[in-house]
C-alpha cells in the first residue's frame, strides 16, 4: 500500500482510513498487503499520531474476520 509509506502526514491519514476499513473488511486490508507497513509505522513512537493511527488499524484488524 503507498500511501502507509509516505510522508507522515499522508501515512497517518492512509493509517486511519485502514483503521475504518478493518471493521468490516479484513481480509481486504490484509491481502492488499497492509500488515507491513502497518507495522514499520509503529517506529514512529507512541507520542507519534502515525503509530497511533497505525496501532488502532492492527487493533482492528486483530479483532476481524
Amino acid at each position: 500500500m503507498p500511501l502507509l509509506r509516505g510522508e507522515a502526514p499522508v501515512a497517518g491519514v492512509a493509517a486511519r482510513a485502514c483503521r475504518n476499513l478493518a471493521v468490516e473488511n479484513t481480509p481486504a486490508v490484509c491481502s492488499a498487503g497492509a500488515l507491513p507497513p502497518l507495522v514499520a509505522l509503529l517506529a514512529a513512537g507512541a507520542g507519534s499520531e502515525v503509530a497511533r493511527g497505525a496501532a488502532a488499524a492492527l487493533r482492528n484488524l486483530s479483532k476481524g474476520d
